[in-house]
């Protein structure tokens, strides 16, 4: 799936029943469908968008039962959210040979992907581990209902 997403200011249908999951940082922002919603209006850089696409092919033609089922089953939203991060981090690789740069925008993602927004999902350390490996972590999501 390769067409653009539309970026639109406004929450997502599902928005309550992830604030009652989760603690949402400022800034957050999510995909549903071909849809990237950001009500916090902040800028999408080309490494964002290409982590906000992931989830949109991720998502296939059913973007409500994948958010039903990322609300509800931490093992598929962990399945779902390393290889959106992985592609996040190898897209800004393209970009920078700046290893100092690449570090720190490692330790963001890393801090973000363990972080209160996904409920604990793993450690700091199981992400940057996971966020660094070369190889798309891939999972057999039909298994985790």
């Amino acid at each position: 799936m390769n067409s653009e997403l539309e970026i639109v200011f406004d929450q997502p249908p599902f928005i309550d029943k992830a604030r009652n999951m989760f603690r949402l940082p400022e800034g957050v922002v999510f995909t549903f469908g071909r849809k990237i919603y950001n009500p916090s209006k902040r800028r999408i850089d080309e490494h964002l968008y290409a982590h906000e696409s992931h989830h949109g092919e991720q998502q296939g033609n059913n973007p409500m039962g994948w958010w039903a089922k990322y609300l509800n089953n931490p093992a598929f939203r962990a399945s779902q959210e390393i290889p959106a991060y992985q592609i996040q981090y190898q897209s800004a690789k393209k970009k920078s040979k700046d290893r100092n740069k690449l570090h720190s925008y490692l330790v963001l993602l890393a801090k973000d992907l363990s972080g209160e927004m996904y409920a604990g999902l793993m450690t700091f350390h199981e992400a940057m581990k996971a966020i660094k490996s070369e190889r798309l972590y891939n999972f057999n999501t039909t298994e985790q209902k």
